[in-house]
């Protein structure tokens, strides 16, 4: 009895040094955290960086005009000049002015990287990194395009077009539209009953385009397509998006 006894304390003891060393688990996860870190600020830096020089090429080339603007495919241009001229001038009305200069505010990547902080603030973290990873690489996307092709914006090709947004770069394809159907359709998979909502904003913000004279008609429907192009495939690939950028959650 008395040797039983004597045992309990020693196994308590022998408990306690077991729960004081970290399992071979814990170990194995805290050594795999720092190379997804790694992972993760490389290929975050990578998009900011691709981002940056983009950004600094096209304003280059448009400021500079180093690079020769082009106005559209011949066979499009009928149509587009008709269909901006429709909405640039003819339902143009002075009353709804500011509120398109508004409405093209939504679709700033600017203004959905703030959506991304309130996600990220109300504990929607997961979101919040799809959202972040989409908004990077569709605006790499489109400023790669915008430099490739290099289209004029509507007010340098037709005369008497409305001005309320010119715009600092290239007009071709619109990254206003890009980031507001890309965060509808991202935002929307979650939000089911927002979702209709989302596309009628993403789509205002795509006509607001046209309407203030900044873009083409090709420029919105292109830019909005790339959106959801963008949005689709992160969702798609959403687990190793995830586990590139919040693996340790």
């Amino acid at each position: 009895m008395r040797g039983v006894l004597l045992e309990v304390p020693r196994a308590l003891h022998r408990d306690r040094e077991e729960r004081s060393l970290p399992p071979s688990s814990l170990k194995d996860k805290r050594k795999d955290r720092s190379p997804t870190k790694a992972k993760a600020l490389l290929a975050i830096t990578l998009i900011l960086s691709a981002l940056i020089s983009l950004w600094a090429l096209e304003s280059l080339f448009w400021r500079s005009g180093l690079w020769q603007g082009r106005v559209g495919p011949s066979w499009l241009l009928d149509w587009e000049e008709k269909t901006f001229i429709l909405i640039n001038r003819r339902l143009s009305s002075p009353a709804l002015d500011p509120f398109m200069e508004g409405v093209t505010y939504v679709g700033s990547i600017f203004f959905w990287l703030g959506v991304t902080v309130a996600f990220w603030c109300k504990g929607r973290r997961r979101g919040a990194a799809l959202l972040f990873f989409a908004l990077l690489a569709c605006s790499a996307l489109t400023l790669a395009v915008k430099i490739f092709v290099a289209r004029v914006r509507p007010y340098q090709a037709i005369v008497g077009a409305r001005v309320l947004s010119a715009g600092g770069s290239f007009s071709f394809p619109s990254g206003h539209s890009g980031n507001s159907f890309l965060s509808a359709t991202l935002i929307g998979r979650k939000f089911r009953k927002a979702f209709p909502y989302l596309y009628a904003l993403a789509s205002l913000v795509a006509y607001s385009g046209v309407y203030l004279g900044a873009h083409w008609p090709l420029d919105v429907v292109v830019g909005g397509a790339f959106g959801v192009m963008v949005a689709s495939l992160t969702l798609r690939f959403e687990r190793k998006v995830l586990k590139l950028l919040y693996a340790n959650e």
